[in-house]
């Protein structure tokens, strides 16, 4: 994984989003029939059996992070060496994720040039942010403002939210 993005910014706990990657084979040589599994997983690896089933990604780890509108695993055919792709996955930020920094696995199993299955581990870093919600109103109808005079303004915030906030600076 060269790069990766969110189309949402910043997540926060709920929030629905699309997770985009740059895959790219860093080899010698092609990697074939590759399957990636968000969350990580496996494919039957060398030096194995292979057994019914096929490519596992019930394992993987889905506490903050889970596959939205699909499963968490998805073909993507065949990367010569040295090549890129564009890669797409719908997630969503579980409610109950505090803001932090997460690690997510990501693995990439493909076939290699001898036949081999071979299962590549990857992590990627997304960052959840928890922001303060409020409300902002006036308390009372507005006072008589008067050119070059200084008036108040009877501002109150609400904490909507469920947890408590500390506000510093705001713009209004």
């Amino acid at each position: 994984i060269t790069s990766y993005a969110s189309t949402v910014d910043p997540l926060q706990p709920g929030e629905q989003f699309q997770l985009g990657l740059t895959v790219q084979n860093m080899g010698n040589t092609s990697a074939k029939s590759i399957t990636m599994i968000v969350g990580g997983g496996s494919s039957g690896g060398s030096g194995e059996t292979p057994q019914p089933g096929g490519v596992s990604g019930s394992e993987g780890e889905f506490t903050n992070f889970a596959p939205v509108n699909s499963s968490n695993i998805q073909s993507l055919g065949d990367i010569p060496a040295g090549g890129a792709l564009q890669v797409l996955q719908n997630l969503i930020v579980n409610v109950s994720t505090d803001p932090g920094a997460y690690p997510m696995k990501i693995t990439f199993s493909y076939i290699n040039n001898k036949g081999e299955v071979v299962n590549d581990d990857q992590v990627i870093t997304l960052l959840v942010y928890s922001l303060p919600k409020v409300d902002i109103s006036f308390y009372r109808p507005l006072d008589s403002f008067f050119a070059g005079e200084p008036g108040q303004l009877p501002i109150q915030i609400v904490n909507l939210g469920k947890r408590s906030t500390v506000l510093g600076n705001m713009k209004i």
